[in-house]
This record gives structure tokens, sequence and C-alpha cells, in this order.
């Protein structure tokens, strides 16, 4: 029996990048369903709806923190749309770790999420413009649930402490 002879290296890189361009145009097809779906950002109460900021399509598992490239994190039922302001450029946001978005259903965020915040952060932030949160005292830092969804873009009933936190989240980022 003679070995099959090895595919040239041309054609290994060349069906990679086929391969590759599949990944990425299965991700496009994906993020504009996610983009159909939720048409506003999803974080509740968000200041984002009157500025008319950049949404961008977030993925719930990033790439560097065991996200999967070749495509299963890519999925509609793992990503979420945001404004800039809550994907990455406040204090509170996903890719800082100062918040979290979790599914409540098989349905990944197809269905509805409960949304926590980092009420430390969230302290120090207050602080470092002088405007201290009456709100949250020292034995209440910690993860907080700060609204959970009964289905996309519609909320359960918030709490007084909720409703604070939301409030003050949605002044930070005007």
């Amino acid at each position: 029996m003679s070995a099959s002879p090895k595919p040239a290296k041309g054609t290994l890189k060349r069906e990679r990048a086929k391969r590759k361009r599949g990944r990425k145009a299965l991700e496009l097809e994906q993020m504009q369903a996610v983009r159909a779906r939720d048409q506003s950002c999803r974080f509740p109460l968000c200041g984002c709806r009157h500025l008319g900021t950049i949404l961008a399509v977030c993925h719930l598992r990033h790439r560097g923190i065991g996200g999967n490239p070749a495509g299963d994190r890519t999925q509609r039922a793992g990503m979420i749309l945001l404004c800039q302001t809550r994907h990455h450029d406040s204090i509170i946001a996903l890719d800082r770790g100062t918040m979290s978005c979790e599914p409540l259903t098989d349905k990944g965020t197809d269905g509805p999420v409960r949304w926590t915040v980092d009420l430390l952060r969230i302290l120090h932030a207050a602080r470092s413009l002088g405007q201290p949160l009456k709100l949250v005292t020292q034995s209440q830092l910690g993860w907080f649930v700060v609204a959970t969804e009964k289905a996309p873009h519609v909320l359960e009933p918030l709490t007084d402490r909720q409703q604070d936190v939301l409030t003050f989240l949605r002044a930070m980022s005007c």
C-alpha cells in the first residue's frame, strides 16, 4: 500500500481561507438577525436611545475568554445588541466585565435575559463624579441584578433600588 500524497501548501491555505470566509459570512448573517431582533440597545432603560448612538452586536462569550471563533459563539442566541457605552466604552460595560447578561431560557438571547452589574464599580464611579450614591451601602456591594426580562425588551417590574441604579447608569452615559 502506498500513502496518499500530501496536498500542496497552497491548496491547504486556500482551503483554510475558504472556510474562514464561510464562517465570516455566517457570522455577518447572524449579526443581521440580531439587529433585526433587537432593533435597539437591550440594556434596560439605557440613555442611548435619545442620542442616536452607534449600536454593536456583542458576543456573550468573548473569543479571548473561552469563545470559539470556529462558529458556535457567533450564533444569534449567543449575541445581543448594545450601544457602544454598554458594550465597552463605559465603566459599566459588558467587555469590561463590570456587567453581565445571562440568558434565562434555552433560547439564549432570543428569549429573556437577566442583567447584573458590579455595584462596587458603580460606587467608585459615583464618588469620582462627586455624586455619592445613597442607595448603595458597604454591605450591599458586589453583583446586583439590575433587571430581568419577561421577554426581549420587556422588563419584570423594577424595585426602587433597581430603578435608582438604572437611572444613575443612564445619567452616566449621557
